[in-house]
């Protein structure tokens, strides 16, 4: 049976179960004019080692192209207006997000993880390691944990268009978890792992 909350219906679409409202134009909480790279998905050979650490149950800036959860929100709404929390009640499922955003508009969504971080959820973003910025340093560096990346994720191109390979680093910042460990992801091309720092002796 479909669910709502605030009139967001939950839908089925083949295995993917997804919340849309029709109502709510543009997508994912993007301006209407993006950018290609806005659609860049996270290839599973990473995502793989988020899903096994913290298995998100709601990747909440997706498409039915490169949604990573069963369940997403949709560009047929604007996820910066949701109430994720009441999003994942709806649906039965733990509040745990996925987010790899447009990276041509990226504090609305880290402010949005660090709101959603107070009303008990847990968002894992996958970012540019732009550690210059405004809101790495409002956001990122006194609110969440942060995991660099050592090498370049090569990300998989939405259907139709073409990358030519990584132009800049990336990294993990995670809201609502503290675990005080530190650690690093390590990538190639088709491969990562999670390392713990390595030590001088």
């Amino acid at each position: 049976m479909p669910w709502t909350v605030h009139g967001f219906r939950d839908l089925i679409v083949g295995r993917n179960r997804f919340i849309r409202d029709q109502s709510v134009p543009g997508g994912c909480g993007m301006r209407p004019k993006t950018k290609p790279t806005d659609y860049w998905s996270t290839p599973e050979y990473f995502y793989r080692l988020i899903r096994e650490e913290f298995d998100p149950q709601i990747d909440v800036c997706a498409n039915i192209n490169n949604a990573k959860c069963v369940n997403f929100f949709t560009e047929g709404m604007n996820a910066l207006d949701l109430d994720w929390i009441k999003g994942a009640e709806g649906l039965g499922v733990k509040p745990v997000f996925w987010c790899n955003p447009p990276y041509s508009r990226i504090e609305p969504w880290v402010r949005k993880a660090w709101e959603v971080s107070h009303q008990g959820g847990k968002t894992i973003m996958l970012l540019p390691a732009s550690t210059d910025t405004i809101w790495f340093h409002a956001f990122i560096l006194p609110y969440a944990s942060w995991r660099p990346i050592k090498g370049r994720i090569h990300f998989d191109a939405p259907p139709g268009l073409k990358i030519s390979g990584p132009r800049a680093g990336n990294q993990i910042a995670i809201f609502g978890h503290h675990d005080g460990i530190q650690r690093t992801y390590h990538v190639t091309r088709s491969h990562a792992e999670l390392r713990p720092p390595k030590r001088d002796q």
